[in-house]
């Protein structure tokens, strides 16, 4: 009957939306992770060069107190 392929058309519409949705949210979801992943790397990078720098004054310093 008319109402029966309505139901169907609706539930139809609901679930392409509902798919969509997750679709979306997963995106945001890969995104953030992704975001978040290469906030570490830079800080790993950073501390790594702040590191090379300090042992690079406290060899400078051992030289001078070697003079």
């Amino acid at each position: 009957g008319f109402t029966t392929s309505t139901n169907d058309q609706m539930l139809v519409v609901y679930l392409s939306s509902l798919l969509r949705a997750v679709i979306a949210l997963h995106g945001l979801v890969d995104n953030k992770s992704t975001v978040g992943r290469a906030e570490v790397e830079e800080a790993k990078e950073k501390e790594k060069k702040e590191d090379k720098k300090k042992e690079k004054e406290n060899k400078e310093e051992k030289n001078e107190k070697g003079l």
